[in-house]
């Protein structure tokens, strides 16, 4: 029952960034995605992804070297939320890797 449900989960991810154009792999065993940024620029990608679908994502440095240029998106949100997500996405235009800085972590500008 649980397994089913972040397979779900992920899969509606997985499919709601795809017609983004942000495409991902299957992850190995997880639930979590390993989201390949655009340009390599994981934060404008964590940027474009908050802006975009209110989703908040981890960029993958935080978890070591080996995730420098992805974010992690873990779908451990209720599946109602996960799904506004996916409408959000629905026909956003893809992120394009330069997404603008919005100044600090709580978008304060010097």
């Amino acid at each position: 029952l649980q397994r089913e449900r972040y397979r779900r989960r992920l899969e509606l991810l997985r499919a709601a960034l795809a017609e983004a154009g942000v495409d991902c792999p299957p992850p190995a065993g997880t639930f979590s995605l390993w989201v390949p940024a655009p340009g390599g620029d994981a934060w404008g990608l964590a940027r474009w992804l908050a802006r975009t679908a209110g989703a908040v994502v981890s960029p993958g440095e935080f978890y070591g070297e080996a995730g420098a240029g992805h974010v992690r998106v873990a779908v451990v949100q209720p599946d109602d939320q996960l799904a506004l997500v996916a409408q959000r996405l629905a026909g956003a235009p893809a992120p394009s890797g330069d997404v603008p800085d919005a100044g600090g972590p709580h978008g304060e500008t010097a």
